[in-house]
């Protein structure tokens, strides 16, 4: 029985060795595939083992960039999606307040229109006082007028009565077209002279005396305001003052008879930098 024990303590020696299971007061280390002979020929070379670990690498590499790029992305699409939302709004609001200030000019000019309207003769002092009470309430209003029909014969006489008030008048014109200076108004059957306006300025803003047939936009919005009734204003252009403006004028009569003119308007001229500019500033 001896030989028989010797043997089976010799084969669990054997595979103790094998599964590095401690026997005999040390521990055995399992074998490796790379430990036997005939499986060598199947272990990965370190070259192809390097070639794989740089392609995972390059692939982890690529994904995190892709995630990058999507993630720039969506980030620049919100941005661009607020900014939009953002300038919408701003515009809106810019609508409305342009809207606003065109509605409160209109009003302004018919309270003052119906302030002339109730004096037969116009009390310049008066009304200066009423349109300053306009203008510090509302300061991108810019100034207001009143323009008076007077023949031919009637010339001379207002020259002279409205030279008391404004020193040197006279009607006049102005070339809006080429030259854009003043000359004395030419012999005609009636003119339309500005002969009140406030603010008064004593440097080229004042147009006291400036005949209103100086320039074809100024008449046909005359003609619009006397047969539709209401306050019309030609397109924008350079004023006297070469800033870009209008003036909404209002006859203080209307009807349909020739020539379509009113014998009175109120006149209310706004700048584009007074009446906008300031809008501009407080949006994007």
């Amino acid at each position: 029985r001896l030989p028989v024990v010797a043997r089976a303590i010799t084969w669990i020696n054997c595979t103790d060795r094998t599964d590095g299971l401690v026997f005999g007061g040390r521990i055995d280390q399992p074998t490796t595939m790379t430990d036997r002979p005939h499986d060598r020929a199947f272990s990965p070379s370190p070259h192809r083992t390097g070639r794989r670990f740089r392609h995972r690498t390059h692939l982890l590499l690529a994904g995190w960039f892709l995630l990058c790029v999507v993630a720039a992305a969506l980030l620049v699409s919100q941005s661009v999606w607020s900014n939009e939302r953002a300038f919408e709004s701003a515009a809106a609001r810019l609508a409305d307040q342009v809207t606003d200030r065109a509605l409160i000019a209109e009003t302004a000019l018919e309270g003052f229109s119906a302030f002339v309207m109730s004096q037969p003769s116009l009390d310049h002092a008066a009304a200066a006082e009423f349109a300053k009470t306009l203008l510090r309430r509302y300061p991108f209003l810019y100034k207001f007028e009143v323009a008076q029909k007077v023949g031919y014969t009637q010339r001379t006489a207002l020259e002279e009565h409205l030279s008391a008030i404004y020193p040197g008048f006279r009607i006049r014109r102005f070339d809006y077209d080429d030259r854009r200076h003043w000359r004395d108004a030419p012999d005609a059957s009636s003119y339309y002279p500005i002969i009140f306006q406030e603010p008064h300025f004593t440097d080229h803003r004042e147009i006291i005396g400036l005949d209103l047939h100086s320039s074809d936009l100024l008449v046909e919005a005359m003609r619009e305001s006397f047969v539709r009734g209401i306050p019309m204003a030609p397109r924008p252009f350079t004023l006297v003052e070469d800033a870009t403006g209008y003036v909404i004028h209002r006859a203080l009569d209307h009807g349909n008879d020739e020539p379509f003119t009113a014998d009175r308007y109120a006149l209310l001229a706004l700048r584009a930098d007074r009446l906008f500019g300031d809008l501009a500033t407080h949006h994007p």
